[in-house]
């Protein structure tokens, strides 16, 4: 199962039972690959004088014509994550894992991956270049069966 850029649309409570689900149809050694704005990339670029995140970020937008302009005030590029775009919970890695934990993932391999990176490359090369900067990604292997 793939996800990209879809769980921070939902409310919290949404997402736990939506990937209890994915977790319930999952056959063993099954994959699950999460990807969502980072949380910390945002904090981050926020607390980083030189803005290099938000300006890379900003130009990114401006170029493929997404969203509204981006004024460069790091309070905008911080609220425009968790207020445009329909965005319901943001998540940081902890966060992945948290809602992962009370889905019913305990048994699961969790693991951080890189953009285009993870334990099948043929999911992995879903991921969408123009959201590397600002993305997480995590994926969680079922139990059983080759990976």
């Amino acid at each position: 199962m793939y996800a990209e850029h879809l769980i921070e649309h939902v409310p919290l409570d949404t997402a736990v039972r939506w990937l209890a689900e994915v977790r319930r149809v999952l056959r063993p050694g099954g994959l699950l690959r999460l990807t969502t704005p980072d949380l910390a990339r945002y904090v981050e670029g926020y607390l980083d004088d030189r803005e290099q995140f938000f300006r890379r970020h900003r130009r990114r937008l401006r170029t493929m014509r997404v969203g509204p302009p981006m004024p460069e005030r790091r309070a905008f590029m911080l609220n425009q994550i968790f207020y445009h775009f329909g965005h319901r919970w943001i998540y940081d890695e902890a966060e992945l894992r948290y809602v992962l934990d009370r889905a019913g993932y305990g048994a699961f391999t969790v693991v951080r991956q890189e953009f285009q990176a993870g334990a099948r490359p043929d999911v992995a090369a879903l991921d969408t270049a123009f959201r590397k900067d600002e993305s997480i990604y995590l994926e969680a292997v079922a139990p059983g069966g080759a990976r």
